[in-house]
């Protein structure tokens, strides 16, 4: 977490860090959502692990079919089709 406060405003900027290159990436608040309809309503799928290095996100698999949707406060993203991944697991990319 960088921070740094000037007269009259603040900043704060949030990277990852790769530990074996040492590249930093920006953290772009990204949450999955989910609904068992297109047009929802929607809610947070807490068991996502978002990777965004790899720019995937993986959950376990639900028995019914699922929407999803990633958001992100600041900027648009694209899920990529699913793939199964172990006998529980679905793996979305994203670009």
């Amino acid at each position: 977490m960088v921070m740094e406060e000037g007269t009259g405003g603040a900043r704060g900027d949030w990277f990852w860090v790769n530990r074996q290159t040492g590249a930093r990436s920006l953290v772009i608040g990204l949450a999955l959502e989910s609904s068992a309809t297109a047009t929802g309503p929607y809610t947070m799928e807490t068991a996502a692990e978002i990777d965004p290095v790899a720019k995937t996100v993986t959950l376990p698999q639900s028995g019914q079919t699922h929407f999803y949707r990633l958001r992100s406060s600041k900027k648009a993203y694209t899920l990529k089709t699913p793939v199964m991944s172990g006998t529980n697991n679905i793996v979305l990319s994203y670009q």
